[in-house]
């Protein structure tokens, strides 16, 4: 119902689609038979993926409506502080726990809740009560599963994005396409014009983009020159900020932008 009265009017984009929590290839084919009966209705639906299996954003996220913005933290946790420490308890532990929440900024970066907790002998409520607060980090949280995620990202139909920008401290902004065809491509056996298409037409058809995306006269020359066997993904959880390799040439509008 909720594609039906979105798509009435206007298209809709399932951005990075991921199932918090989920763990099978079956739960990924139901969310993408939803998207498919969706489109046999008329919904114009579309959905793009990034190949990790952890979200990144701040620690906020952690926290109850009621303690997200910093003023009203510091009154809860003069207030209200047994309630803010049950809630983080719960919401850590239905999230995975304080392993799978890695700080990516801050004086803590490559720390993990759990990590913390071991170094300072304090429990990781308090951590986040004490020495970080709902804006003092960001973080990633690694919420979704291999299975989850390989299908989506396997499906012929979902974009791949990054969701990432350069300044971004997650791998997905510097390694997310070469992840695509050395893990997916050379490992797993996606087809490597699927997944040129998954990086390229496939979004520009989507955005409805009439001059990019494929390799045709009066189109915007926009080409990268790669060897897939060399295409090599370089950043880590704790240094994202690494170049891929084996991409030799990057071509915007026919200008060469990069040359390795």
């Amino acid at each position: 119902m909720l594609f039906r009265s979105m798509g009435r009017d206007a298209r809709v984009q399932v951005s990075h689609i991921k199932i918090v929590y989920g763990k099978t290839a079956d739960e990924a084919d139901a969310v993408m038979k939803k998207l498919a009966d969706a489109r046999a209705r008329g919904v114009r639906v579309t959905a793009d993926v990034y190949p990790y299996l952890a979200s990144q954003t701040g620690l906020a996220i952690l926290f109850p409506e009621w303690a997200k913005v910093r003023t009203d933290f510091e009154r809860a946790r003069r207030e209200r502080r047994p309630e803010l420490a049950s809630y983080l308890q719960e919401r850590v532990t239905k999230r995975g726990g304080p392993e799978a929440t890695l700080l990516s900024t801050g004086r803590f970066t490559g720390f993990t809740l759990a990590d913390l907790s071991r170094e300072t002998r304090k429990s990781f409520v308090d951590i986040l009560i004490d020495d970080l607060g709902p804006d003092g980090a960001s973080a990633d949280y690694f919420v979704m599963a291999a299975p989850v995620q390989d299908r989506f990202v396997m499906a012929p139909d979902t974009m791949i994005s990054t969701d990432g920008s350069p300044a971004m401290h997650h791998p997905r902004a510097f390694g997310t396409y070469a992840r695509l065809i050395e893990a997916y491509v050379g490992k797993m056996g996606l087809p490597l014009p699927v997944a040129v298409r998954k990086m390229s037409a496939l979004a520009a058809e989507a955005l409805k983009i009439p001059d990019r995306g494929l390799i045709k006269e009066g189109y915007k020359a926009d080409l990268v020159l790669f060897d897939p066997k060399r295409v090599h993904e370089t950043t880590t959880w704790v240094k994202p900020e690494q170049l891929a390799t084996g991409f030799d040439i990057v071509i915007v509008n026919g200008h060469i932008a990069r040359e390795a």
